[in-house]
């Protein structure tokens, strides 16, 4: 970074430090410009936490920063003697640093470096940060490699200590080489905690590559916190140090907010005498011993009974004791964790009831709670993979109501039959009873809510999605007790494939007034005693919530940090009764990372060895050399190309809007969305493979837009578009000026997934005009369409030699062979594999076909297990200290 010298500004009468910077740097042009901006971006931030930017200085070609003085000692030399702070100075440090960085970000700046070489502990006991001074106003056009550190870019790099202190603190996302942002700063602030709390780095190894290794692929050694460390302290350190960018902490405001109510509380504890609580949290074994470890099985109630130790003592003879248990479910059978909540409890607590599926066949099944084994219901499933999930009790407790392939359907309890009630095509995202007449739900992923009636008839709309409020789907919705008031997930038009930024809404029934509950939550349910329970990311929260006012307040506290959730749709398996029980299925730790793998004809797989990550869309060359993949979610993520031979990935686009690639035919170039949320407006781009050159505009839509294949002349792509909102219909775009889109398919059910066969004449895809997802063929040049599939299907690749198409349906990939020369023909559908990944999306693809070998490039979880489960968990009594612990 070059020199820093101590100098006093005559003029001002003031100390200040000078950052000279090194000739090679002062003497680029574009660093300059950039440096430049980023100097005059700093030198608006006037925070107590912040160390000030005074000027930026030119003098014969030499290039000064002049910044504020701060006497002092840096965390770093603090820390130096290997051996933890006293939590007091970690929760005033703690908070300061957090103070600072919540108001960077504010102004959209990202310090990138965090560590405690650039943490000042001055003389007067104010905490000030440092060198922010290469870091970076957000810049969404920007195509500078933001690979590294600072530190690591500077000739440093030839001191094996500065590195290997640098690289502890990279996110696994900068390891990477990836795209940073705040949530960076987020992960190295954990790191800077975790090491003021044991006086070690979480991630140490030999060499840098080492460090990053252990960053990218290990957890941090929980057992090494020290037993004392207060529960609100291991909640922050958990949320921060998630790997998972989408699932880590939020905003580093959160943080804040935790250490003032910490300091506010070890104050108060300190002032009375009173020890302070030693509850912590267990971090999660892998051996069949953890659950003799926890008895209770909660760890999270450590974070409930920080600092209220002495209160619950108080109330303990009052409050039943919390008691909780795992329920296994029958032999050989697990629960589905895909896509729709796998669990659900009666009002009155007494009854669970979940869906059990084994291989072939599925089963619905409830449990009293003086039952010792749970019942299968007698009910048939038409979907045996998808049927019986987003189950909902009668508030009476007489029935169930669920999904069961393309119906909404409810049975009652005593073993009668099951009553069909609405209509759904693409698969329910959620219902409840409202009272125990009526039934809200919403009957697919882009739609608003509906209610009917418990003995079926026309549904009634409810809500409406309101683009124009960036809303893309209602869903997951829950009665108040009373039945006069809706809650409801309101996902965001421009995070499709995540839940991180939905937000709770409520519906007055009887007014149709709106209001809007909590912001950044995925899943909601509510708890008696006025508390509001809900999923952000991977972990439950606690908020009190005024069920009259409809209104929040307060911190939420975090209840369990690790349940299961499907990041995709939001949904989170848990459940919470009205006499104080909660049920839930522990979360797995990969949840929403990804693996890609080799998968033969005959499902023997071969893992490549690239670092799981959020891929999506996989498309292999003509050559069968190199493969384009989405690197994070359907349209908001960038275009990635892996090379098999070299094992090189290399970013192709840097915008974080890309979706869809498609090879050229002479694999030359990369076809691609890029997908504007805010302007509306999707752009069909083009760009070479090796990088080479700029990106070239080649058509464009004010229709959410994306590709399934490209003619081979080049002239026009096939896809899929909608109106930002609602089905979606096949699309032909022409890749020309002054030629407009052409709607191929216009109904209102969904149609999408489209595919071009190697001839050109033909495209595949998916369509439920039938009722049901099946994928037909139709003519590129023509009307003429055929139904390929039996049963259901949907994504739909062709053979390289156009002999036959696969297509999936659920896990099984199907095979039917075809001829497609002057006329189209097919034949019989026949199973060829288990095992597909269903990504859960309408627009984009978990496998590829590859051109040479014939063989599957598929997309599957990192861990399996994060698919499925053999048990869930029942908590007794548990509302009741919550409303102890508040």
């Amino acid at each position: 970074m070059g020199a820093v010298y101590l100098a006093h500004d005559t003029r001002l009468n003031r100390d200040v430090a000078v950052k000279v910077l090194p000739d090679a740097f002062a003497h680029d042009a574009d660093r300059l410009a950039r440096f430049t901006r980023e100097a005059q971006s700093l030198a608006a931030l006037n925070h107590p936490h912040i160390a000030h930017v005074y000027g930026l200085e030119d003098l014969q070609g030499t290039t000064a920063l002049v910044m504020e003085y701060v006497p002092g000692r840096t965390l770093e030399a603090t820390l130096a003697n290997g051996r933890p702070l006293p939590y007091q100075d970690v929760l005033s440090i703690g908070r300061q640093l957090a103070e600072g960085l919540e108001a960077a970000h504010e102004k959209s700046i990202v310090h990138r470096d965090l560590k405690p070489a650039n943490v000042i502990l001055a003389d007067d006991g104010n905490v000030k940060i440092l060198d922010f001074g290469l870091a970076k106003a957000f810049d969404a056009s920007s195509q500078v490699d933001l690979m590294n550190s600072p530190t690591m870019m500077s000739p440093a790099m030839t001191m094996q200590g500065v590195i290997l202190g640098t690289a502890a603190y990279m996110s696994p996302e900068q390891a990477r080489g990836r795209q940073v942002d705040k949530r960076s700063d987020v992960w190295a602030f954990g790191v800077v905690l975790w090491e003021m709390l044991t006086g070690r780095r979480p991630f140490n190894g030999e060499t840098v590559t080492d460090t990053l290794a252990a960053i990218i692929g290990t957890e941090p050694p929980w057992s090494e916190l020290p037993a004392d460390t207060p529960a609100a302290l291991r909640g922050v350190l958990r949320r921060a140090l998630e790997k998972d960018p989408h699932q880590r902490l939020r905003d580093i405001g959160e943080a804040r907010i935790a250490f003032q109510t910490a300091l506010t509380s070890h104050t108060n504890v300190a002032a009375e005498q009173t020890p302070s609580s030693t509850a912590s949290e267990v971090p999660p074994r892998r051996d069949s011993r953890a659950r003799s470890v926890l008895p209770w099985g909660l760890a999270a109630l450590g974070l409930l009974l920080a600092f209220v130790t002495p209160l619950l003592k108080s109330r303990q003879s009052a409050d039943p004791p919390l008691m909780n248990f795992d329920v296994s479910l029958p032999a050989g059978s697990e629960l589905r964790l895909l896509e729709r909540p796998a669990v659900a409890i009666s009002d009155d607590g007494q009854t669970v009831a979940f869906a059990a599926f084994t291989s072939d066949d599925a089963q619905l099944y409830v449990r009293r709670r003086d039952e010792a084994a749970a019942h299968a219901l007698p009910v048939h499933f038409n979907d045996r993979r998808a049927g019986g999930r987003d189950i909902a009790f009668s508030p009476d407790g007489k029935y169930v109501a669920f999904t069961n392939g393309d119906a909404l359907v409810k049975v009652p309890l005593d073993g009668g039959p099951a009553v069909r009630l609405a209509p759904v095509l693409s698969g329910t995202r959620g219902l409840t009873w409202v009272g125990n007449d009526r039934i809200v739900y919403s009957p697919a992923p882009r739609t608003g809510l509906l209610i009917v009636d418990a003995n079926g008839g026309d549904p009634r709309e409810l809500t409406k999605v309101s683009l124009e409020n960036n809303e893309r789907s209602h869903r997951w919705p829950t009665a108040l007790p009373g039945g006069k008031t809706i809650l409801f997930t309101v996902g965001a038009l421009e995070s499709p494939d995540s839940y991180d930024d939905a937000n709770i809404d409520a519906l007055v029934l009887a007014t149709g007034e709106r209001k809007r509950v909590l912001t950044g939550a995925s899943f909601a349910r509510y708890a008696p005693g006025g508390k509001l329970i809900f999923s952000r990311g991977p972990s439950l929260y606690a908020i009190d919530f005024d069920p009259d006012r409809l209104t929040t307040s307060g911190i939420p506290v975090l209840v369990v940090p690790r349940v299961a959730t499907d990041p995709n749709t939001g949904a989170t398996h848990f459940a919470v009764a009205q006499d104080g029980t909660i049920i839930y299925v522990n979360g797995p730790p990969t949840s929403g990372l990804r693996r890609l793998v080799w998968v033969d004809r005959s499902g023997a797989m071969q893992p490549i060895d690239l670092t799981p990550d959020v891929f999506n869309d996989p498309a292999i060359s003509p050559d069968g050399t190199r493969a384009a993949l989405l690197v994070g979610p359907i349209g908001h993520g960038d275009i990635w190309i892996y090379d098999f031979r070299q094992t090189t990935f290399s970013r192709l686009t840097t915008d974080g809007k890309g979706a869809t690639p498609v090879w050229s035919s002479d694999g030359q170039s990369i076809y691609y969305v890029s997908i504007d949320t805010t302007r509306r407006e999707t752009l069909v781009m083009r760009r070479r493979a090796d990088g080479s050159g700029e990106p070239e505009r080649l058509a464009s839509t004010k229709l959410r837009a994306y590709l399934g294949g490209v003619l081979g002349d080049g002239s026009a792509a096939i896809g899929a578009a909608n109106e930002w909102s609602g089905s979606f219909n096949i699309v032909r775009i022409p890749l020309g000026p002054g030629q407009p889109l052409v709607t191929v398919t216009n109904s209102q059910t969904q149609a999408y997934g489209a595919t071009v066969s190697p001839d050109g004449k033909w495209f595949a895809y998916s369509s439920e005009e039938s009722g049901r997802r099946e994928v037909y063929v139709r003519e590129v040049a023509g009307d003429a369409h055929w139904l390929v599939s039996v049963g259901g299907g949907e994504e739909a690749h062709w053979a390289p030699d156009g002999s036959a198409l696969y297509y999936r349906i659920d896990d099984r990939l199907m095979m039917v062979p075809v001829r497609s020369g002057s006329a189209f023909s097919a034949g019989k559908p026949s199973l060829l594999l288990r095992g597909v990944y269903n990504l859960q999306s309408e627009t984009g693809s978990s496998y590829a076909v590859d051109p040479k070998s014939g063989r599957f490039l598929m997309i599957r979880l990192a861990s399996d297990q994060s698919i499925a489960a053999d048990s869930f968990r029942i908590v007794l009594n548990w509302a009741q200290h919550l409303g102890a612990a508040q």
